[in-house]
């Protein structure tokens, strides 16, 4: 290199692709690029998921009364960052623990692990309110829906589900 030694030297040897790492080519404006473009790429992604979860977390806070949040910012921030952690790093670790079992049951294990995860983080922290609630029905073109009661348990499972299926259907695409 033309430059001195120090800015070709890289803490990340391994993440670069083979043609560029040391001694096979010593262009160090083609690396310099390469990690500047990965490390947008790592940031670009933690960034998604953070606006990920919190669009989960607000459309279900609209779709589901028993599903309280208090939007102050950094109580909603302190929630974003729950949730991506759970969905992000909490979940496939389980799931990768769990993989064998969650074959056998053909995937209820994997249903049933994100209701009790979920109950323990929203139990644990308490950032977020689970009430029970009233749904009052619903009517789209000819098909009905009842109005019923919500309770606890059951509206953890599907505030769970919608803010699972939300962040699913985001990451899809986008």
């Amino acid at each position: 290199c033309i430059r001195q030694v120090q800015s070709c030297t890289w803490h990340s040897q391994e993440i670069l692709p083979p043609t560029l790492r040391r001694g096979q080519n010593d262009n160090c404006e083609t690396r310099e690029i390469v990690v500047i473009f990965l490390n947008f790429y790592k940031m670009k992604k933690i960034s998604r998921m953070l606006i990920f979860s919190a669009v989960a977390l607000y459309l279900t806070s609209l779709w589901n009364k028993g599903f309280r949040i208090n939007f102050n910012p950094t109580i909603f921030i302190q929630i974003v960052l729950l949730i991506t952690v759970f969905y992000y790093f909490v979940m496939p670790i389980a799931r990768l623990i769990l993989l064998p079992i969650n074959w056998l049951t053909l995937g209820f294990l994997s249903s049933i692990l994100y209701f009790l995860l979920f109950y323990f983080f929203i139990t644990r922290f308490s950032l977020v309110q689970i009430k029970p609630w009233d749904f009052p029905g619903l009517t789209f073109y000819s098909i009905t829906i009842k109005s019923f009661h919500v309770g606890y348990l059951l509206n953890i499972l599907l505030s769970s589900l919608s803010l699972s299926f939300i962040i699913n259907f985001l990451e899809a695409i986008l």
